[in-house]
Formats: C-alpha cells, sequence, structure tokens
C-alpha cells in the first residue's frame, strides 16, 4: 500500500511542475510577445492553467488583461473569447450570464457563426444550472442548427450529447433517443470512440428506465466493447454488470451471468472499489440461491456483506445486512434472518432510503412465515403491498409536481433572464436587416388571414373529433372498468379469502391477499392500456383463474395454451383483457350451474399469418340452459359482455384502422368464443 501512496505522490509532484512549467511559459510568452492579437490567446490560455491550479482570483484578473488589450485593439474575437471564458470560469451565475450575453453580441457583430453557437452552449449550460431544462433546449438546439450548417462535427458532437442529457432530464425519451442515435452517427464519423461509448451508455440507461430489456442488452454490449477497446477497465466492469443482469432476464444462462459478474467484480476489487464489490456480490449470491447453490450462494452473501461494511457507504451497509440475512435465510436460520433485515430496515429508515423497504418487507414477510408467526408475516405482507403501491403514486404524484414548479420557475425567470438575452441578440440581428420587407409584409397580411381562418376552421373540425374519440375511450375505459372489477367478483374473493382466515388457514390466507392485490392491479393497469404484451394478457388470466377455483372449490379446472406458432409472447401486443368477461361467463353462466362433473376452461392462443386466434372453450350448460336459469332467478338480466366488446372492437377499428373478428359459437356441450386479433 505504501507503494501505491508513494506512486501516487510523484505523479501529483509530476503533474504540478508540469502545471507549474506551463504557467511560467505563458507568462514569459505575455511578458515578450509583441503581437498583441497572440498575447490575448496567451492571457486566455494562462488563465486556465491558474483555474486548474485553483488560483480563481489569479485566472479571472488575467482575463481582465486579455479584455483590456482587445478592447484597446478593437479585436472584437478577441474580447468575445474573452468573455465567453470569464463566464465559464466565473463561480457567479449572473455575471456568468452577462458575460456569455455579451460575447454573442460580439459574435454577432462579427458574424462568425460557430463562435455564435458556442455562446448558445454556454447559455444552455447556464440554463441546466438553474433547473430550466427547456430553455437550455432551446438555447442548445440553436447552437446545433449552427454546427450543422457550418459542417462542424466536433462542436456538433458536443452540443448533442448536452441536449440528450438534458431531454432525459426533462423525461423526454423519444427525443432523447433520437438525439443519442444522431449523436452515434457524428462519432462514426469522427471515428471517436469515446463519444460512441458515451452515447451507447446513454442509450442503454434510456432502455434500462422504459423497461425494453433486448434494447437494453444490445447498448450495453457495444458501451462494454467500446470501453475494453479504449482500455477503460472500470467503464467496462460497470456495463458488464449491467449486461449480466438484463442478459439473465432474457435467456435465465446461470454460468453466463456468474461469469460476466465475476469479470466486473474483479475489476473493481483491484481498486478496492468495495460499494460496487458488495453489490456485484450479492447479485451473483441471489443467483445462486434461486438455482439452489446453497454453499456457493453462502460465499458470495458474506462477501457482499463484509465488502458493504468495509465501504462505510450507507447504501451499501443496507444491502450488506440483506445479504447476511439471506444467507440465514436460505441456510434456514429465519429467525437470525429477521434480525438481520431488520436491521438494514432501521439503516434505511435512517438514512432515508425508502427504495429498500418494500424488497426488505418482502424478506421480513418470507422470515416470520419459515418462522410459523403469520401474524408478523401478514404484517409485512400488508406493508409490502401498500408501500409498493404508494411509493409508485408518490413517485408520479413529485414527478407531476417538480414539473409544475419547474414550469412555473423557468415561466417567470425567463421573462427576467432568458427573454433579456434573446431581446439582447435579436437585436442586434435586426440592425442587419433592411426595411424594406414592410411592403411585403402588408400583402402576406391579408393570404395570412385567410390562411388563419382556415386554418381555425381546420383545427375546430379535427378537434373536435378528437375530443369524441377521447371521451368515447374514456366512457368504455370506465364500462370495461366496471365490468373487470365487478362487485359480485369481488365481494366472493374477499369472502373466500376471509372462510380461510375464520379456518386459521393464515398461510391461504396471505398468499390469497397477495394474489388478490396483484390481480387489481394488473386490471387496473390494463384498462389504460391500448396494447399489452402477450405474456402480461396471460399471466392476467392465469391469476384470474386462479381466484375462480378458490370462489368455486372442487368445480372447476382450466388449461392455458399457447401454441407453438407463437415464438415470443413478449414481442406480441394485443388489446387487454378481451377474453376476461367471456371466461366469466363461462363460468358463471355455464359452469356454475353444473351438478354432477366439473367443469374445464380452456384459453388457447395461436398465431396464424399477421393474426392472432384467441379462443375461449367451456364444457358447461351452454348459452340456452344459461338463459333459462338466468330468466328464472333474475328477471330482465342482461349481459354487458358482448355489447361492450363490441363498442371496443368498433373503436379499435376506428382508431387503428384494423379489424377484430369476434364469434360466439354452441358447441354440443358448452360455448365457443373465438377472436381474430390483426397483429401490429
Amino acid at each position: 500500500m505504501k507503494y501505491v501512496l508513494l506512486a501516487i505522490m510523484l505523479i501529483s509532484c509530476v503533474y504540478s511542475n508540469a502545471q507549474n512549467n506551463e504557467i511560467d511559459s505563458l507568462e514569459r510568452k505575455i511578458n515578450s510577445e509583441i503581437n498583441d492579437t497572440r498575447k490575448v490567446k496567451a492571457y486566455c490560455s494562462l488563465a486556465v492553467q491558474y483555474y486548474y491550479d485553483n488560483q480563481q482570483e489569479k485566472a479571472l484578473t488575467v482575463l481582465e488583461e486579455g479584455i483590456a488589450l482587445a478592447k484597446k485593439n478593437n479585436w472584437k474575437k478577441g474580447i468575445g473569447n474573452c468573455l465567453l471564458l470569464r463566464g465559464k470560469l466565473n463561480n457567479n451565475a449572473d455575471k456568468s450570464l452577462q458575460d456569455f450575453n455579451q460575447a454573442i453580441k460580439y459574435f454577432i457583430t462579427i458574424k462568425d457563426e460557430i463562435l455564435e453557437g458556442k455562446g448558445y452552449e454556454h447559455l444552455a449550460g447556464y440554463y441546466v444550472q438553474k433547473n430550466m431544462i427547456d430553455t437550455a433546449i432551446n438555447f442548445n438546439i440553436r447552437a446545433i442548427n449552427i454546427f450543422k450548417k457550418h459542417k462542424d462535427s466536433t462542436q456538433l458532437g458536443v452540443a448533442l450529447n448536452t441536449l440528450g442529457s438534458a431531454y432525459i432530464e426533462k423525461g423526454d425519451m423519444d427525443n432523447a433517443v433520437l438525439t443519442y442515435n444522431e449523436l452515434l452517427k457524428i462519432s462514426s464519423k469522427l471515428k471517436d470512440l469515446k463519444i460512441s461509448s458515451r452515447a451507447e451508455g446513454a442509450l442503454a440507461n434510456i432502455y434500462l428506465m422504459t423497461g425494453d430489456t433486448r434494447k437494453a442488452v444490445y447498448r450495453l454490449n457495444n458501451a462494454y466493447e467500446l470501453n475494453k477497446k479504449l482500455g477503460n477497465e472500470l467503464g467496462a466492469a460497470k456495463y458488464l454488470k449491467y449486461l449480466a443482469a438484463e442478459e439473465y432476464t432474457l435467456d435465465s444462462n446461470l454460468t453466463k451471468a456468474i461469469d460476466r459478474l465475476t469479470v466486473s467484480m474483479n475489476a473493481f476489487s483491484k481498486d478496492e472499489i468495495y460499494y460496487m464489490t458488495s453489490e456485484i456480490a450479492y447479485e451473483v449470491g441471489i443467483l445462486y440461491a434461486e438455482n439452489n447453490r446453497i454453499d456457493s450462494a453462502k460465499k458470495y452473501l458474506i462477501k457482499s456483506y463484509e465488502d458493504g461494511i468495509k465501504s462505510n457507504d450507507g447504501r451499501s451497509m443496507i444491502l450488506g445486512y440483506l445479504a447476511k440475512g439471506t444467507c440465514h435465510d436460505i441456510t434456514k436460520n429465519p429467525k437470525e434472518a429477521a434480525s438481520l433485515f431488520l436491521k438494514s430496515l432501521e439503516l434505511a429508515k435512517n438514512l432515508k432510503m425508502a427504495m429498500f423497504y418494500p424488497g426488505i418487507y418482502e424478506n421480513l414477510m418470507l422470515s416470520y412465515k419459515k418462522q410459523g408467526n403469520y401474524i408478523k408475516a401478514f404484517e409485512y405482507q400488508s406493508k409490502y403491498i401498500t408501500l409498493k403501491d404508494s411509493l409508485f403514486n408518490e413517485e408520479k404524484s413529485m414527478q407531476i409536481a417538480e414539473m409544475e414548479t419547474k414550469y412555473d420557475t423557468e415561466k417567470k425567470e425567463a421573462e427576467i433572464l432568458a427573454l433579456a438575452s434573446e431581446n439582447e441578440i435579436n437585436s442586434l440581428e435586426l440592425e442587419n436587416k433592411t426595411l424594406a420587407l414592410n411592403q411585403i409584409n402588408y400583402m402576406l397580411i391579408g393570404l395570412g388571414g385567410v390562411l388563419l381562418l382556415l386554418g381555425i376552421v381546420g383545427y375546430l373540425f379535427f378537434q373536435k373529433r378528437k375530443i369524441k374519440t377521447e371521451q368515447e375511450t374514456a366512457q368504455l375505459e370506465q364500462k370495461l372498468l366496471r365490468t373487470q372489477m365487478n362487485p359480485h367478483f369481488m365481494s366472493n374473493a374477499l369472502m373466500s379469502i376471509q372462510t380461510y382466515m375464520y379456518e386459521n388457514k393464515t398461510e391461504e390466507a396471505v398468499k390469497y391477499i397477495g394474489r388478490f392485490g396483484k390481480l387489481t392491479r394488473q386490471i387496473l393497469s390494463a384498462s389504460r392500456e391500448d396494447y399489452i404484451p402477450l405474456n402480461e394478457e396471460v399471466s392476467f388470466i392465469k391469476n384470474y383463474l386462479d381466484f375462480q377455483q378458490l370462489m368455486f372449490p372442487n368445480k372447476l379446472d382450466y388449461n392455458v395454451v399457447l401454441d407453438d406458432s407463437i415464438e415470443d409472447e413478449e414481442e406480441i401486443l394485443i388489446p387487454p383483457m378481451l377474453s376476461q368477461p367471456f371466461i366469466e361467463n363461462a363460468i358463471e353462466h355455464g359452469i356454475r350451474h353444473l351438478q354432477d362433473r366439473k367443469g374445464n376452461v380452456l384459453v388457447s392462443f395461436k398465431q396464424e399469418n399477421d393474426n392472432l386466434m384467441l379462443e375461449i372453450k367451456d364444457d358447461g350448460v351452454g348459452r340456452t340452459v344459461s338463459h333459462e336459469v338466468n330468466e328464472s332467478v333474475r328477471k330482465n338480466h342482461v349481459s354487458y359482455s358482448t355489447n361492450i366488446t363490441n363498442e371496443r372492437i368498433d373503436l379499435f377499428k376506428r382508431k387503428y384502422k384494423k379489424n377484430i373478428n369476434f364469434t360466439i359459437a354452441d358447441l354440443a356441450v358448452g360455448t365457443k368464443v373465438t377472436f381474430e386479433i390483426p397483429l401490429t
């Protein structure tokens, strides 16, 4: 270790000496230089050296001398460059803004658009610091347009990277993806691997945030390979860690995931970056535990705990306690596991790291369940479900509040600051334009009035159609939601859970409360979406039928079948819950009335060309008998399933210009419902 410290000291001395030599050289150049233009440039270089030597006052003083010399010679480009640099080095934000605006004024006067673009970039940076993202984006786009016009790829690459970051900060992921893809084209042209790596990493991060695993894996792999080529071992290790996790989500290849994570962990171990080794060791331990490799799991979970404590980092210490608790849990010591999970919970609360609460609550629930303490298990199960939902809602509320605050702040401050900048700049631009355009303007006013009138009429027409469609959609969503969440079903579900509790079957009650919560969230989530992946639809159907089995014990069997023609159920998108009303009908009106045997429901999916075939079959009493029973029990009974489904299909056809075919047929025993759904 002492040799490492000695090496660091030597490197520091070498760097310090090199910097001092550069400062001395620049000072001599200024004193001996005859040409004033070169002397001003030397002042700028010297200011940068002073700044990096933590001598900010000297840096600003030197720039004052450079500005004075440039003004003496009326060298406007030199004045602008000095002002731009002073604004960048100045810690006073308001003075920086003034310098940037003055610099841009000089650049416009001399018609140097590249420097003008750099000025807009600096203004964009200022507004990012002020958390005025939209204003920053506007200035950045002005800079980008200038760099594109002059085909300055280097400056364009810098500006695109800044713009992409601003879009991510704003939450505009679509524009962020477009921006970083454009940056990749520029970096390829420049053959700049660092820029390419930065763009690939940013795109990977976007896809991770939006849940697109396949695209995230592709980008992570690109970023990893680029960092290897650059010789950036820690950068490569970071991307390899995320790559391993996302690949495992797709292919469940344990060996490949462990190998990748181990390589990543070893890279961080060399530099003793314990918070990263703790996190990676935890991931490895959990993977081994999930695959019942207990001895290997213990080894890595203990390492995660030890490295987490070494790191002295709050997040890693929470993770360490979780790791050690999990180690006790998998070795069948749930009491000690619960004790460690409670330690991690206490630390998370002290550090106000609420993102850990749901995972800790879930671990506590499982530990108490293994101890036979079902009251505690139920308590933490309830906390887990409640907190997970509340965190989601809180996050969304905070995002909305933050957006509103940002909007109000930008609206007020932009009037005071941004518009002042625009006015100064635009006033100079207008001075260079001729007043001869006035006559043309008068001619255009009449034409503009006619076009405006036509535009307003067209806008109102399309707006009316849009509002009507949105109203129909909203009404249909409410009808659909009422159909899925009907009081009869919910009442029966809760009564079934209540029965388990009265019979002291706490474990079953906890299990079905969890399923009921999941089912409710699935219904609420899906009813707001036009399309969902097929695997989510299948998950919902199975969960729904599990609950129906609970309400009709020993009376219902079911099977959900995906034909071999379906290669990837995650890639197929379909309208949500088309089948649910008819599955409910099959059980309520067909199977429920069976007296001497169990009923069966078969839900099958098959891909035929560009269509997905969905069938719901049951072997209940059939529609005729069911109708007779309903008429005798409930007069004027109306089933809404068919009407709502026809309304949904009609709206789908108008909105997407595609038609879903839908038929109901009576079988010798039971009923068959068929949907033919065009794939997107």
